[in-house]
């Protein structure tokens, strides 16, 4: 039951960082279209 907990909180953790990654990546494309502009 304890390694369950493990494994569920690092999926959670593992989304949240590619989700907050992706984020990121899009803002800083869109800044560095702008700044092309």
């Amino acid at each position: 039951m304890f390694s369950v907990g493990i494994l569920l909180w690092f999926c959670i953790v593992n989304v949240q960082l590619i989700s907050a990654i992706s984020l990121n990546e899009t803002n800083l494309l869109d800044h560095l279209d702008r700044l092309d502009d």
